[in-house]
């Protein structure tokens, strides 16, 4: 049976800055109650009170305070989390061949990770991303002229977080990062991670609010 409560999740999760406000408790619920009741009314053919929408969505903020700020989630974010951005990088998209394969240790090659050098090479079904220092696309080009590139990304940043192995286990760790990029207005280009650490590339242009706002977060989890 469709409630109240179902359809004000439902409407409230495809409006992620209505959300974000709420689980941050910046919202107004009767404005967000009244905005909401129409759709309520007309989906449950039937007249509602405002006051019960309002309640409503307050359960549901609660819930998410419960979900999003667990002991789980705080024991991730410890104080010796890592968080460190690296400039001067790009992306550079190819089509999956057999011969590119064959490059893929040259490319290795060029690296120099003992100077801080980054290389992520990411495999999908179709396209491979190979990230890496914008001082290498030249050469990185050169070895891969005989390819089909299908997009090349520059001016990028790189924010890594390193964690504990926790990060692995705990549902909603990724989700939370990305709300809080969201909330921001940082545009993600790529995703990459490991066992223990997460890095997002975005634009140089997004790298400074990008960093703040994971910064914020570390500071929020280690009060709690």
């Amino acid at each position: 049976m469709v409630t109240i409560s179902h359809l004000v999740k439902k409407y409230v999760n495809d409006m992620p800055f209505a959300y974000e406000a709420m689980k941050k408790k910046l919202i107004n619920y009767g404005s967000l109650a009244e905005l909401l009741k129409p759709r309520i009314e007309e989906e449950l053919d039937k007249q509602v009170k405002t006051s019960a929408v309002m309640m409503a969505l307050r359960r549901y903020a609660d819930e998410m305070t419960k979900k999003y700020d667990s002991k789980d989630m705080q024991k991730v974010f410890e104080h010796d989390t890592e968080l460190t951005m690296k400039s001067g990088l790009c992306d550079i998209t190819v089509h999956k061949s057999p011969s590119l394969f064959g490059k893929l240790k040259s490319i290795y090659n060029l690296i120099d990770y003992e100077k801080g050098d980054i290389l992520n090479i990411v495999h999908g079904h179709i396209n491979v991303s190979i990230i890496s220092n914008e001082k290498h696309k030249k050469k990185l080009l050169e070895l891969l002229k005989d390819e089909k590139i299908t997009h090349i990304e520059e001016n990028l940043n790189q924010l890594s977080l390193k964690f504990s192995e926790d990060f692995l286990y705990t549902p909603g760790i990724l989700y939370q990062m990305t709300k809080e990029l969201l909330w921001k207005n940082v545009n993600l280009i790529e995703i990459v991670s490991s066992l223990t650490e997460l890095n997002f590339l975005v634009k140089r242009k997004d790298a400074a609010r990008g960093y703040e706002a994971l910064e914020n977060l570390l500071m929020r989890s280690s009060e709690t």
